[in-house]
Protein backbone atom coordinates (compact mmCIF):
# COMPACT_ATOMS: atom_id res chain seq x y z
CA UNK A 1 0.00 0.00 0.00
CA UNK A 2 1.37 3.61 -0.76
CA UNK A 3 0.61 7.05 0.55
CA UNK A 4 -0.92 9.44 -1.44
CA UNK A 5 -1.59 13.16 -0.79
CA UNK A 6 -4.91 14.33 -0.76
CA UNK A 7 -6.50 17.75 -1.82
CA UNK A 8 -9.19 19.69 0.25
CA UNK A 9 -9.71 15.99 2.66
CA UNK A 10 -11.27 16.98 5.72
CA UNK A 11 -13.24 15.23 8.72
CA UNK A 12 -14.83 17.78 11.34
CA UNK A 13 -16.68 17.03 14.51
CA UNK A 14 -19.19 19.45 15.56
CA UNK A 15 -19.02 21.82 17.91
CA UNK A 16 -21.99 23.04 20.26
CA UNK A 17 -23.33 24.18 24.12
CA UNK A 18 -25.26 21.84 25.91
CA UNK A 19 -26.40 21.38 29.65
CA UNK A 20 -26.77 18.22 31.84
CA UNK A 21 -29.52 15.97 30.91
CA UNK A 22 -29.42 17.17 27.53
CA UNK A 23 -29.66 15.41 24.32
CA UNK A 24 -27.20 16.23 21.51
CA UNK A 25 -26.70 15.70 18.03
CA UNK A 26 -23.50 16.45 16.73
CA UNK A 27 -22.94 16.17 13.32
CA UNK A 28 -19.53 14.96 11.54
CA UNK A 29 -19.26 16.52 7.90
CA UNK A 30 -16.84 15.66 5.02
CA UNK A 31 -15.02 16.71 1.89
CA UNK A 32 -13.52 13.42 0.35
CA UNK A 33 -13.42 12.07 -3.04
CA UNK A 34 -13.17 8.49 -4.43
CA UNK A 35 -13.11 6.67 -1.21
CA UNK A 36 -12.99 3.05 -1.21
CA UNK A 37 -12.63 2.47 2.61
CA UNK A 38 -12.62 4.56 6.00
CA UNK A 39 -11.96 3.39 9.72
CA UNK A 40 -11.37 5.80 12.72
CA UNK A 41 -12.32 6.07 16.23
CA UNK A 42 -14.32 8.83 17.90
CA UNK A 43 -12.87 9.30 21.48
CA UNK A 44 -15.27 11.41 23.80
CA UNK A 45 -15.14 11.85 27.35
CA UNK A 46 -17.60 9.23 29.05
CA UNK A 47 -17.99 10.57 32.61
CA UNK A 48 -19.27 13.49 30.30
CA UNK A 49 -21.47 12.17 28.03
CA UNK A 50 -23.13 8.99 27.55
CA UNK A 51 -23.49 7.91 23.67
CA UNK A 52 -26.87 7.21 22.48
CA UNK A 53 -25.89 6.07 19.26
CA UNK A 54 -24.83 6.89 15.26
CA UNK A 55 -27.21 8.06 12.59
CA UNK A 56 -26.32 8.14 9.43
CA UNK A 57 -25.01 4.51 8.57
CA UNK A 58 -27.29 3.10 6.09
CA UNK A 59 -24.88 1.08 4.02
CA UNK A 60 -24.39 -2.49 3.92
CA UNK A 61 -20.76 -1.76 4.40
CA UNK A 62 -21.33 1.33 7.06
CA UNK A 63 -20.53 0.12 10.28
CA UNK A 64 -21.33 2.57 13.33
CA UNK A 65 -20.90 0.89 16.59
CA UNK A 66 -19.30 1.24 20.14
CA UNK A 67 -18.75 -1.86 20.56
CA UNK A 68 -16.95 -2.67 16.98
CA UNK A 69 -13.35 -3.59 18.18
CA UNK A 70 -12.90 -1.83 20.92
CA UNK A 71 -16.16 -2.73 23.27
CA UNK A 72 -15.94 0.08 26.04
CA UNK A 73 -17.04 3.48 26.98
CA UNK A 74 -15.58 6.64 25.08
CA UNK A 75 -14.57 5.41 21.93
CA UNK A 76 -16.74 4.93 19.05
CA UNK A 77 -15.45 2.66 15.96
CA UNK A 78 -16.88 4.25 12.46
CA UNK A 79 -15.52 1.03 9.38
CA UNK A 80 -17.07 1.48 6.06
CA UNK A 81 -15.61 -0.33 2.84
CA UNK A 82 -17.23 -0.64 -0.66
CA UNK A 83 -15.12 -1.15 -3.86
CA UNK A 84 -18.20 -0.70 -6.23
CA UNK A 85 -19.31 2.59 -4.62
CA UNK A 86 -16.80 5.33 -3.49
CA UNK A 87 -17.74 7.55 -1.20
CA UNK A 88 -17.88 11.42 -2.34
CA UNK A 89 -19.20 13.70 -0.48
CA UNK A 90 -18.74 17.48 -0.09
CA UNK A 91 -18.87 19.56 3.18
CA UNK A 92 -21.29 17.51 4.12
CA UNK A 93 -22.83 15.46 6.70
CA UNK A 94 -21.25 11.89 7.06
CA UNK A 95 -22.87 10.79 10.11
CA UNK A 96 -24.18 11.90 13.29
CA UNK A 97 -23.17 11.36 16.71
CA UNK A 98 -25.77 11.24 19.66
CA UNK A 99 -24.85 11.81 23.14
CA UNK A 100 -26.96 12.51 26.91
CA UNK A 101 -24.82 15.74 29.12
CA UNK A 102 -24.73 13.48 32.21
CA UNK A 103 -22.40 15.50 34.55
CA UNK A 104 -23.43 19.18 35.68
CA UNK A 105 -19.80 19.98 35.75
CA UNK A 106 -19.08 23.15 33.95
CA UNK A 107 -16.10 22.53 31.61
CA UNK A 108 -15.61 22.06 27.98
CA UNK A 109 -14.80 18.35 26.89
CA UNK A 110 -13.40 17.43 23.01
CA UNK A 111 -14.28 14.92 21.02
CA UNK A 112 -11.52 13.59 18.96
CA UNK A 113 -10.50 11.13 15.82
CA UNK A 114 -7.93 8.73 17.03
CA UNK A 115 -6.51 5.65 14.77
CA UNK A 116 -7.19 6.76 11.48
CA UNK A 117 -7.41 4.86 7.85
CA UNK A 118 -8.45 5.84 4.71
CA UNK A 119 -7.51 4.31 1.44
CA UNK A 120 -8.95 5.45 -2.17
CA UNK A 121 -9.70 3.91 -5.02
CA UNK A 122 -6.14 3.40 -5.90
CA UNK A 123 -5.68 1.78 -2.93
CA UNK A 124 -3.60 4.26 -1.27
CA UNK A 125 -3.73 5.34 2.33
CA UNK A 126 -4.18 9.21 2.36
CA UNK A 127 -4.92 9.65 6.31
CA UNK A 128 -1.90 11.36 7.09
CA UNK A 129 -3.04 14.30 4.18
CA UNK A 130 -6.80 14.56 5.35
CA UNK A 131 -7.79 17.39 8.00
CA UNK A 132 -9.07 15.61 11.04
CA UNK A 133 -10.85 18.61 12.92
CA UNK A 134 -12.19 17.96 16.38
CA UNK A 135 -15.23 19.02 17.91
CA UNK A 136 -15.82 21.03 21.40
CA UNK A 137 -19.01 20.56 23.78
CA UNK A 138 -19.33 23.50 26.08
CA UNK A 139 -21.12 21.78 28.93
CA UNK A 140 -23.18 23.84 31.25
CA UNK A 141 -22.56 27.30 30.81
CA UNK A 142 -23.00 29.80 33.41
CA UNK A 143 -26.15 31.28 32.11
CA UNK A 144 -26.44 34.18 35.45
CA UNK A 145 -25.80 37.61 33.87
CA UNK A 146 -22.70 39.27 35.58
CA UNK A 147 -23.36 41.61 37.82
CA UNK A 148 -22.02 44.82 37.84
CA UNK A 149 -21.15 46.56 40.78
CA UNK A 150 -19.32 49.93 42.64
CA UNK A 151 -20.96 52.21 39.73
CA UNK A 152 -23.77 54.33 39.41
CA UNK A 153 -26.57 54.85 37.04
CA UNK A 154 -27.52 58.49 36.39
CA UNK A 155 -30.20 59.36 33.88
CA UNK A 156 -31.44 62.97 33.41
CA UNK A 157 -33.63 64.82 31.07
CA UNK A 158 -37.18 66.01 30.13
CA UNK A 159 -40.29 63.60 29.70
CA UNK A 160 -40.96 60.19 31.45
CA UNK A 161 -39.15 58.06 28.57
CA UNK A 162 -36.71 60.28 26.96
CA UNK A 163 -33.31 60.51 28.67
CA UNK A 164 -30.82 63.08 27.09
CA UNK A 165 -27.88 62.27 29.53
CA UNK A 166 -27.10 59.13 30.79
CA UNK A 167 -23.77 58.85 32.79
CA UNK A 168 -22.35 55.55 34.22
CA UNK A 169 -19.79 55.93 36.64
CA UNK A 170 -17.67 54.43 39.34
CA UNK A 171 -18.79 54.90 42.97
CA UNK A 172 -16.25 56.54 45.43
CA UNK A 173 -14.94 53.97 48.01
Amino acid sequence: ISIARAEGETLTIGSQTASNGDTITVPVTATLSNIRGVQFHIDYDSSLLGDLGVSGCSSDYFDCSSDVGFPFAGKITITWYDVNNPLNINNDTLLSLQFEVISGDVTDTDITFSTMTITNTSDEEIQDSVVFNSGTITLNPDETPPEITGYTLQVSGEGETEANNVIFSPNDD
